[in-house]
């Protein structure tokens, strides 16, 4: 099912970054608070849909693949930041 996975996965960032840029140009901040709670039922109900189980396992899964995907993009950007900044300093 990797096929799937990648197919789903490369719409949800899609769906995300879109999300993002009308977010960026809409100038009230309710509305941009209106798109990031669209874009989390979004998001849960395309899990659901999916992959199925239950809506709490769901929640569950999504928000452990949120704190992963967190920590190693905080990982991932301190390594190149780091070695940039001290390169600049040099």
């Amino acid at each position: 099912r990797y096929i799937e996975h990648l197919v789903y996965a490369t719409h949800l960032h899609c769906v995300m970054f879109l999300a993002a840029i009308v977010a960026l140009l809409v100038p009230f901040a309710w509305i941009r608070w209106l798109i990031l709670a669209g874009l989390v039922v979004y998001v849960l109900r395309g899990k659901h849909r999916i992959y199925g189980g239950s809506r709490l396992g769901g929640l569950v899964r999504t928000l452990f693949v949120l704190v992963a995907y967190t920590f190693f993009m905080g990982i991932a950007l301190l390594l190149l930041v780091v070695p940039a900044i001290l390169l600049a300093l040099r």
